[in-house]
């Protein structure tokens, strides 16, 4: 008997137009594997669930048109994610989660009027 490996998506997106119950769409997504896991199925195999959780998805309806859908993370999800795509393209050393991160944020709140003045008329 083998593990079995499972992958579950979970999350939603806002569409702009209405979907219409017995077409076919066409479903393509970025995004992350946020948590994986394991349970037993009491048969010596075990079951691993991988959580996968969409940033961006994009639709074709069965007329091949893409439908814009909304991002509905919060713009500081957005920001945070934005934050970590350059810091894996750049491939600094230094952990993202326990010290990028937490430096941008600091800096951002030290910096936040200079940071108002400069993006807020």
């Amino acid at each position: 008997m083998a593990d079995t490996y499972l992958f579950k998506i979970q999350g939603k997106a806002e569409s702009p137009k209405p979907t219409e119950i017995g077409h076919n769409y066409r479903v393509s997504s970025e995004g992350s594997i946020v948590s994986v896991a394991k349970s037993d199925n009491e048969d010596g195999t075990f079951t691993y669930t991988a959580l996968f959780k969409p940033i961006r998805i994009e639709v074709l309806n069965d007329l091949g048109e893409t439908l814009k859908l909304n991002d509905t993370r919060s713009m500081s999800q957005q920001f945070r994610a934005l934050m970590w795509r350059i810091w894996k393209d750049r491939g600094d050393a230094e952990n993202f989660e326990e010290v990028v991160y937490p430096t941008i944020m600091r800096n951002l709140l030290r910096a936040s009027a200079d940071v108002y003045a400069m993006f807020y008329k």
